[in-house]
């Protein structure tokens, strides 16, 4: 969106740290392929270039896009949108902010808080 700050890109640590203390352990953080050319700056004491990942199974392909479905509310409210893949009962989601150099944001980390709540809410997690 035009005019708004960018999210600040968390850190490795802070990363780490969010992903076990907002019961977020099932994501995982994937950093960015050797290919993909990463921006300019990536060096360690900088937040990483990644997606966070997470592997979703439902008992069928319709529950599957019924998730997805679900959820394109709250990610258009939030102006946030995953990439996603389905494959028959399987969905997997990677987040990470454009606006941040493709790095993970609190953005991300809320995305993910709701998408892990609607995911228990249908397996009574």
């Amino acid at each position: 969106m035009a005019g708004r700050t960018p999210p600040r890109a968390l850190a490795q640590a802070e990363l780490a740290a969010a992903l076990a203390g907002r019961g977020l352990g099932a994501w995982s953080f994937e950093p960015t392929a050797a290919g993909d050319s990463p921006p300019a700056g990536d060096a360690p004491s900088e937040p990483p270039t990644g997606e966070l990942v997470r592997q979703l199974r439902f008992p069928s392909f319709a529950a599957a896009i019924a998730f997805l479905a679900d959820l394109a509310p709250a990610c258009d409210a939030a102006d946030h949108h995953p990439t996603w893949t389905n494959t028959y009962d399987r969905l997997e989601v990677r987040l990470a902010t454009h606006e941040a150099g493709g790095r993970v944001t609190q953005r991300d980390l809320d995305l993910a808080a709701v998408m892990e709540a609607r995911f228990g809410d249908l397996h009574g997690d």
